[in-house]
């Protein structure tokens, strides 16, 4: 008799957009979800959406405790089988002001 396991993801960048949409795919495929982002309600709304078992983790990948947070994301799941890393953001202003593209080069680059 073969047990089946159920597989676990971690989508980082999970609040909006493609990663939101992947976490719902994941769960409706059976997997346990992780998900993370910088606005901690949106995580807890999408968790409430999710047919399966979800773990949060509020994470801003632009900082220094980015590693530490997935580490202890990862061993609440206690382990993982996939990441996906869909965090990115971005500002439409054709003078191009440091301060925005700066941000978006530590979010989307670093």
């Amino acid at each position: 008799m073969r047990i089946r396991t159920m597989k676990k993801a971690v989508i980082i960048g999970a609040t909006s957009g493609i990663g939101r949409e992947l976490a719902k795919v994941l769960a409706d495929d059976g997997y346990i979800v992780g998900i993370t982002g910088r606005r901690l309600h949106l995580l807890e709304e999408l968790k409430d959406e999710l047919s399966t078992q979800t773990f949060i983790q509020p994470m801003d990948i632009s900082t220094a405790s980015a590693t530490s947070d997935l580490q202890n994301l990862i061993h609440k799941m206690q382990g993982i089988d996939l990441i996906i890393i869909s965090a990115g953001i971005g500002s439409i202003d054709p003078d191009l002001p440091w301060d925005k593209e700066k941000e978006t080069i530590e979010t989307d680059v670093l």
